[in-house]
C-alpha cells in the first residue's frame, strides 16, 4: 500500500505558489548541497557548517527529515501539503531532484508530484486527516491514514465547498389557477409502534489530535471535546503503562 506524507509548505512565503507552479514538493535548506549520493554523517556536517547554531537534538530532527523526503518517499505515496487554511492532496510521480537554479525559490531539494486535489478547507477534511495536520515537522509520515486519504481524493467534492446557493423556481400564478384541485387525501392507517423509525444513536463528540512521538512517527489520538482535568490524569497513568521495553 502506498505511503502517506504530511508535508508544510508554510516555512517560505510563496511556497505554496512554486509547489503547484512547478509540479514538485520540497522542503528547506536550501543551502545545504545536493544529498544524493552523501552518507548522514556527511550531512550532519553539511548542516554542522550551514547552522552552526543548531544543537544535536535539532541537527538530528532535521536529517531525518531531509532523509524522508528524498530518500523513504516512494513513487505513488500520497502527499498532504498544507498552506494556512487550505489541504491539497498530490500524488509522487519522481525521485528527488536537487536543483541549484531554484534555491532563490526556496525549492531545491524536490520531488516531483502530481496535484489531484485541493485547495480543501481544513473544516471539510475528516477529522483524522485534519487532526494529523498539527504535526510541527515539515515532511512527516501518516502512512496510517493512507486508506482514509485515498477515498477522501476519490470523493467528489463535498456540498459545502462548492458554496452554489440553490435558486428557487418562481412562481406563475396562471398556471397555479389552472391547476386541478387537490385531491382529498385518504385517512391513514395507524402506524404500529414496530413501523416507528429506532430513535438515532448519539456519536461521541471527539477530537483528533497529533503527538510526534518519535522524530520519524507521529501518533493520532481521538478525545472528547469536553474531557476532565480527572480523565486526563487517568489516560496519563494508563500511558505510562503501555511501553515494551
Amino acid at each position: 500500500m502506498a505511503k502517506a506524507w504530511l508535508v508544510r509548505s508554510e516555512y517560505g512565503e510563496g511556497a505554496m505558489g512554486k509547489f503547484l507552479e512547478e509540479g514538485v514538493i520540497s522542503i528547506d535548506y536550501n543551502d545545504l548541497p545536493s544529498l544524493n549520493h552523501l552518507s548522514v554523517d556527511e550531512i550532519k556536517e553539511a548542516m554542522k557548517a550551514q547552522y552552526p547554531d543548531f544543537n544535536e537534538r535539532q541537527i538530528s530532527m532535521r536529517i531525518n527529515t531531509l532523509v524522508r523526503m528524498a530518500t523513504e518517499a516512494q513513487i505513488d505515496d500520497y502527499a498532504v501539503v498544507t498552506n494556512k487554511e487550505n489541504v491539497y492532496f498530490a500524488k509522487v510521480t519522481g525521485d528527488y531532484v536537487y536543483d541549484a537554479e531554484k534555491k532563490s525559490d526556496g525549492i531545491a531539494h524536490q520531488r516531483k508530484v502530481e496535484w489531484l486535489k485541493g485547495p480543501v478547507l481544513r473544516k471539510y477534511i475528516p477529522d483524522l486527516i485534519r487532526g494529523s495536520l498539527q504535526s510541527p515537522i515539515s515532511f512527516s509520515d501518516i502512512s496510517q491514514l493512507s486508506d482514509i486519504i485515498r477515498k477522501f481524493i476519490a470523493a467528489p467534492a463535498q456540498e459545502e465547498n462548492k458554496a452554489v446557493k440553490e435558486v428557487k423556481p418562481k412562481r406563475n400564478p396562471v398556471k397555479e389557477k389552472k391547476a386541478k384541485a387537490p385531491v382529498k387525501p385518504q385517512k391513514a392507517a395507524a402506524e404500529s409502534p414496530a413501523a416507528k423509525e429506532p430513535a438515532p444513536v448519539k456519536t461521541p463528540d471527539l477530537k483528533s489530535f497529533s503527538y510526534p512521538i518519535r522524530f520519524d512517527q507521529d501518533v493520532i489520538l481521538q478525545m472528547p471535546r469536553d474531557m476532565t482535568k480527572d480523565e486526563a490524569e487517568r489516560l496519563s497513568k494508563f500511558v505510562r503503562t503501555l511501553y515494551f521495553q
